[in-house]
């Protein structure tokens, strides 16, 4: 690990400098996987709801590493709310929300979302750490499982730090490409131009 490193949670209070620092990193530590599409630093904040995302975490899930007293990873994980979804039937009503700030407390498994680290800082087991951390929050949670969110197949690096920790492959999903130009033929039988 780096010297120097120093681990801290998400400060809900400051979430506004919180999130813009973290929609830099975002979008450095995800430039380079496959199928990113770069966007605008405004056009993450408005429309993925970025500004409203502070609602739903939970600070002792989302950990921060710094260096210099600048952040240079994070690991943003929550609790299952899906085991709370799936009681309130797609509805959101009063009752649901009372159900729902009831139930919360009743989650026994976790969710890691996202794990960004900088470049020069990757390779150093910060990502090790920060993993490390917040399953000792869960487990003094009492939850009894986590699961991991997508992972690229080549990033072998993140496959060997979910190892370490005992985690074992669950779904795989693929992603498959076709030109659906070539097959899109009007109704008239005229061959319509390509879609851009």
């Amino acid at each position: 690990i780096v010297q120097g490193v120093q681990v801290r949670r998400f400060n809900r209070l400051r979430s506004r400098r919180e999130l813009s620092w973290w929609v830099d990193l975002f979008l450095q530590t995800f430039s380079g996987h496959w199928g990113f599409v770069p966007v605008s630093k405004e056009e993450v904040r408005t429309r993925f709801g970025v500004k409203q995302i502070r609602w739903f975490i939970d600070s002792s899930l989302f950990l921060v590493a710094e260096w210099n007293r600048q952040p240079v990873a994070y690991l943003w994980a929550t609790p299952d709310y899906n085991q709370v979804f799936q009681k309130m039937h797609g509805q959101l009503n009063l009752f649901q929300l009372l159900r729902f700030l009831l139930t919360k407390k009743t989650i026994n498994t976790g969710k890691l979302h996202l794990i960004g680290i900088k470049g020069e800082f990757r390779n150093k087991n910060i990502g090790s750490l920060l993993n490390y951390q917040v399953l000792v929050e869960m487990k003094n949670r009492g939850y009894v499982g986590a699961e991991v969110g997508w992972i690229d197949e080549q990033n072998t690096t993140a496959h060997t730090t979910i190892a370490l920790t005992g985690a074992r492959l669950s779904k795989k999903h693929r992603v498959f490409e076709k030109d659906l130009a070539e097959n899109v033929a009007p109704k008239d039988g005229r061959r319509g131009k390509p879609i851009d």
